[in-house]
């Protein structure tokens, strides 16, 4: 289309034009990647390649481009192309064409000096790379955001300094407190200690004081972007080992964020605190604490964790806080030591705090009358699993109808010769409401066990349209053309069940943090070696 055509388009076509180039205005962010039975999502779009430019930044360029043609065309363009800050979303990072440098300065930037842009953003996600060593553009921005802002931040750092929690200032607490009282103010009378432990802790290997600041320039994005409905922040080395420091968003005024959609690579309970309109909460290899947390979450329907150990104690913490009711509750273990085998002659692994599936199954009580989705996935703590004792059960949870479960939590680990084969486990677990059940098989000696209780539940759904009548999809990790899966497929079909062989994890069907993901703890402790010097 010709130029000329264009600029004489009404504003509601150009409008619907451009929103082809923002994901949010796609409605991206909002589309369902776990529906049950969980299956892999066909990507939207070839798989980037290295040596090709980013897919999402050749969207951004082309609406850059159209606010660069005419005012008309920028005051419609404009509002949309800053609906998001999402740099490297997707596999989109994956382009070594893309330059990072100086990014999140500039955008900070503009946020502070067009006001009425931030109000636009309802969308960041922080890949980590976005974290480039440039502390003097970072410091300028992070000032300049600040100013714009009506913040006295040398001031409000300093107070902070005066009562740090411990868990913000551990990667070096003897200079957080220098840090945060004469990093933003360069008139500070420091002593000659003071400020080579300062340079140190800018220049070590793993510098403490840049991922300080890099948490500290997030801090102020989020103050900045008052009305963002969905945060993703990956996490990795770049951030401090606390994550988001915990009084670093309330010291800036923040008390409240509209958010339905928070996705944490690090901790940032603070963040979530801010957030009472939550919806959806995704939390990876996540280290925040829950034990003695006094927040509610009216809001929250959808809890995802992954790659995380978890206390009884600390997850009764967070579910406790879903006061409105969860309708999903979807987890995955973290293997946090190699399990020795007890029949090489070593003692068993020792028991540790992690919850086990009937703890699990006790504290989402109060979330019987909404529960829909119960995805536990605890393969990764193997022989750990406790059996689920026979009086407890998924009966009273009359909305539930997904179910994905390990083996062991139904038989228990014990040596073949021991086992005695509960046939009925199955029948006896799964609420008259189940639609799909999935069994994760982890071990061959679980086999015989689970194939058993598959057979009584096709025989027991085959008797009567009584028996689970809603039941259409069950599937376990069994051998795929073996004699027991065609019996199987053929005792459930005639009774609507489909039987297959396909069990999905939850983290490889879509990492929801869009990247490799990393811890963020200091991989060396900073040693004061001041004597040496």
């Amino acid at each position: 289309m010709e130029p000329s055509s264009t600029a004489h388009l009404p504003n509601d076509v150009l409008l619907i034009i451009f929103s082809h180039f923002c994901l949010h205005c796609q409605d991206h962010y909002n589309e369902s990647w776990d529906e049950r039975p969980l299956r892999a999502t066909k990507p939207c779009r070839e798989r980037q390649q290295p040596d090709a430019k980013s897919w999402y930044s050749i969207d951004r360029d082309t609406l850059f481009a159209v606010c660069l043609a005419s005012r008309r065309l920028r005051d419609i363009a404009q509002p949309i192309l800053y609906h998001e800050f999402v740099l490297g979303y997707g596999d989109s990072w994956m382009s070594d064409l893309y330059d990072w440098s100086g990014r999140l300065a500039s955008f900070m930037r503009t946020m502070a000096r067009r006001p009425d842009l931030s109000r636009q953003v309802k969308v960041l996600y922080i890949n980590t790379q976005i974290f480039k060593r440039n502390e003097k553009e970072n410091r300028a921005a992070l000032l300049e955001a600040a100013r714009a802002l009506k913040i006295d931040l040398p001031a409000v750092w300093k107070r902070r300094a005066a009562n740090i929690p411990a868990r913000d200032a551990q990667d070096w607490p003897e200079v957080y407190p220098i840090f945060l009282n004469s990093y933003l103010d360069e008139s500070q009378d420091l002593t000659e200690q003071q400020k080579r432990r300062l340079r140190r802790s800018m220049d070590e290997a793993s510098p403490p004081a840049w991922r300080w600041l890099n948490s500290e320039l997030i801090a102020m994005l989020i103050a900045q972007t008052r009305c963002v409905q969905y945060v993703s922040l990956q996490g990795n080395h770049t951030w401090p080992t606390c994550g988001l420091p915990e009084s670093s968003l309330r010291s800036l005024g923040v008390t409240n964020l509209p958010l339905t959609t928070l996705d944490l690579g690090i901790g940032a309970n603070s963040l979530i605190e801010l957030a009472p309109t939550l919806q959806t909460l995704n939390l990876h290899q996540y280290s925040g604490d829950f034990r003695s947390w006094g927040t509610e979450l009216p809001c929250l329907k959808t809890l995802r964790i992954t790659d995380t150990l978890f206390s009884t104690n600390r997850l009764r913490g967070l579910l406790n806080a879903c006061t409105g009711g969860l309708t999903a509750f979807e987890f995955e273990a973290y293997e946090d030591e190699p399990v020795r085998c007890i029949y090489d002659g070593n003692p068993p692994t020792p028991p540790d705090n992690h919850f086990q599936p009937s703890e699990v199954i006790d504290i989402l009580q109060r979330h019987k009358g909404t529960l829909r989705v119960l995805h536990l996935d605890l393969t990764n703590r193997q022989y750990r699993m406790r059996k689920i004792p026979s009086d407890v059960n998924l009966k009273n949870f009359t909305t539930l109808q997904h179910v994905f479960i390990n083996a062991i939590p139904l038989f228990g680990w014990v040596s073949r010769r021991e086992q005695n084969t509960d046939t009925e486990v199955l029948t006896r677990l799964l609420p008259h409401t189940i639609v799909s059940l999935v069994v994760y098989r982890e071990c061959m000696d679980t086999q015989h066990l689970i194939k058993g209780a598959l057979f009584a539940l096709a025989d027991r759904k085959s008797q009567s349209q009584d028996h689970f009548p809603f039941l259409s999809h069950v599937a376990c990790n069994l051998k795929k053309g073996s004699t027991t899966v065609s019996s199987l497929s053929s005792l459930f079909k005639p009774a609507g069940v489909k039987f297959c062989t396909t069990v999905k994890s939850l983290s490889k069907v879509k990492p929801y943090l869009n990247g490799p993901n990393g811890d963020s703890t200091l991989p060396l402790p900073i040693w004061d070696s001041d004597d040496d010097l």
